[in-house]
């Protein structure tokens, strides 16, 4: 029991070591669905999409795919895409982790 509880306690520190944010309360640990279109991609939380600076993190994922990702607010990033269409969303993320 001692050693499961160690490595339950190594893991939980491991888990939160590993954001990259400045300060805790900056990462966002969330599940989100990605959204993708002809601007760029996004992270839905709440019904309020996330546009993504590191947009590689997501290739992988579909439209509409369901994740748990932990990101932190990026400033400095725009749209990537090919159209005129304007795409709403709260403000910019980078994703650190992405499930």
């Amino acid at each position: 029991m001692k050693v499961y509880s160690l490595f339950l306690g190594l893991l939980m520190v491991a888990f939160l070591s590993s954001c990259d944010c400045h300060k805790k309360e900056d990462c966002l640990s969330q599940h989100a669905t990605v959204i993708k279109d002809c601007t760029s991609s996004y992270l839905r939380v709440d019904n309020k999409d996330y546009l993504i600076c590191n947009e590689e993190r997501v290739e992988s994922y579909s439209n509409n795919s369901s994740v748990h990702a932990t990101f932190q607010r990026k400033e400095g990033c725009s749209y990537t895409g090919d159209c005129y269409l304007h795409h709403s969303y709260e403000y910019s993320i980078e994703i650190l982790n992405i499930q």
